[in-house]
């Protein structure tokens, strides 16, 4: 089993968080002194999951296959990795608020053994909102056989990772999501409850 896997899974968690730290590290390595200190850490890993497959999983073992599954695409996780520390070069920022005080330039914390990504993705509230209100219109004979996180988990495998790791950029992705994405949600939501209504405990995948 991967070393930094909780043995308890209280939430849904996405697999591709922790594999993108880990990677953004072994490639950071890699370069000179001078060019580290341009990169903003935080940033690259945002950058990495909003344009790599979301991977959310709500076991054990949903985990350890869904890493499975990322070993088959690490050709392109690295080269989505290698655009993602160019690209966080030039993000400034001059005016913003960190989500997480690990955000800043300055602090290397964030690790793949301890990621602080789970509460940086603006889709989650959404998503969490809309399984939600449409639980709330079920009778409570099929309510009593759904998992409310095996659905969430599922939608958010469907839905774009919208990771930001300032106060600013995640209201920005919230408003654009309310905007374009909220029919979207709303059927995948729909779908992700008839599944979880054939599965009682199922391994969320895409």
């Amino acid at each position: 089993m991967s070393t930094h896997l909780s043995t308890k899974i209280p939430v849904c968690r996405n697999a591709m968080e922790s594999l993108a730290i880990a990677k953004i590290d072994q490639q950071i390595k890699k370069l000179p002194p001078e060019m580290v200190k341009s990169i903003n850490k935080a940033d690259a890993i945002a950058y990495s999951l909003n344009r790599l497959p979301p991977m959310y999983f709500t076991t054990i073992q949903g985990g350890i296959w869904q890493e499975q599954r990322a070993q088959k695409i690490l050709e392109m996780i690295y080269r989505v990795i290698n655009l993602s520390i160019k690209a966080s070069q030039r993000n400034t920022k001059m005016f913003s608020t960190p989500l997480h005080p690990s955000f800043c330039k300055e602090t290397k914390i964030i690790t793949h053994l301890k990621p602080m990504f789970d509460e940086s993705n603006a889709m989650t509230p959404l998503v969490t909102e809309e399984v939600e209100l449409q639980l709330k219109k079920l009778p409570d004979d099929i309510l009593k056989s759904i998992n409310t996180i095996d659905v969430i988990a599922y939608t958010l495998n469907r839905v774009p990772p919208l990771y930001s790791t300032t106060k600013e950029g995640w209201e920005w992705q919230q408003k654009l999501a309310k905007e374009n994405l909220i029919d979207m949600i709303s059927r995948v939501t729909y779908l992700g409850i008839k599944a979880a209504q054939r599965k009682s405990r199922m391994i969320v995948a895409s």
